[in-house]
Formats: C-alpha cells, sequence, structure tokens
C-alpha cells in the first residue's frame, strides 16, 4: 500500500495515476521520500474536471518502506515527477513522464560524512609539511599536512568513494 496523493491546491482531481519506486544508488528501497510531480503540458482536449490554468499544478506523496509511490487524481498530460532533497539525500531525482505511466524509476544518492587521513612524503620517504590538502583539483584545500606530513579532515560525500586528493 502506497502513499495517497494529495493536490496542494485541494482542486479537482483527474483520472490519471502514475507509480513507482524510489531506490538508493545500491538499488534498495528509499522509504519515507516525498514525490512530487509537477504538470508541464496538459494534453488536448482537457478533461472537463482540469480547472484553467492547470499547468504547474503540482501532486506529492511519500514512499513506502518499500520504496514505492502512486500519485493518483492527475490529468492526461506530461509530468515532471521528482524527490524532495533531505539532508540524508541532498540531490533531487527526476524524471519527465507522461500520466499513467506504472514503472517509473528514481535513484537518490546519499550523503556521507566520511574522515580522511593520509600522510605526505617526498619520493625518498621523508614527510613533507605545510602541504595544501583538498579533496579534488577544483576544491579549496582544506587542511595541511602538519611537520610529520601528517593530515586528516572530515568529508561530506555523495558516492562511496572519492577518487582524487589534490596536494598543493
Amino acid at each position: 500500500q502506497t502513499g495517497a496523493a494529495a493536490r496542494h491546491d485541494g482542486a479537482p482531481a483527474g483520472a490519471f495515476h502514475v507509480s513507482g519506486q524510489v531506490l538508493t544508488e545500491q538499488g534498495q528501497p528509499a522509504p519515507h521520500i516525498e514525490v512530487i510531480a509537477t504538470l508541464t503540458h496538459l494534453f488536448e482536449p482537457p478533461e472537463a474536471s482540469a480547472p484553467p490554468d492547470v499547468e504547474g499544478l503540482e501532486w506529492s506523496t511519500l514512499t513506502d518502506a518499500a520504496g514505492a509511490f502512486r500519485l493518483v487524481g492527475l490529468f492526461d498530460g506530461e509530468y515532471s515527477v521528482r524527490t524532495r532533497e533531505s539532508h540524508a539525500y541532498p540531490g533531487s531525482a527526476s524524471s519527465t513522464i507522461r500520466a499513467g505511466a506504472d514503472d517509473v524509476k528514481l535513484v537518490v544518492v546519499q550523503q556521507r560524512t566520511i574522515w580522511i587521513d593520509g600522510y605526505v612524503a617526498d619520493p625518498q620517504g621523508q614527510p613533507l609539511g605545510d602541504v595544501w590538502v583538498s579533496p579534488g583539483h577544483a576544491a579549496e584545500p582544506v587542511t595541511a599536512s602538519d611537520a610529520g606530513g601528517g593530515f586528516s579532515f572530515l568529508l561530506t560525500v555523495r558516492s562511496d568513494r572519492v577518487e582524487v586528493l589534490t596536494l598543493r
């Protein structure tokens, strides 16, 4: 059983629906994620129950324990379906679909904080102090190595790995 969708403005509802699932990047269900459908294009002829200026209206629901969602009361049209950003999932997953779709898959990327520590040395293995360390080529330095070459810092990431550390 998925959560019931609600129109944000309480206006009359249409006869269409959209359903699917929100998953993590590891393919696991993402429960309790808000899913929002925004009508971007109403197909012709408009339904008799459709109010004027219907484009831009939103419907929303929460995913269930299995990450499933079902948005009901939609009009025949094209929708932008997205997840709402949260602390655990700071990015929004989105897709453009037609009303009536039953297999929408949205993948959210979880944010993690990881501890990174290391050692900076010259080619002969001697420690190098005062070397700035940053989590990528374009990133601002976050710390400098100490006199013994050691460094450590916390880094918030949106995937399972950090691919590049830059030394300056």
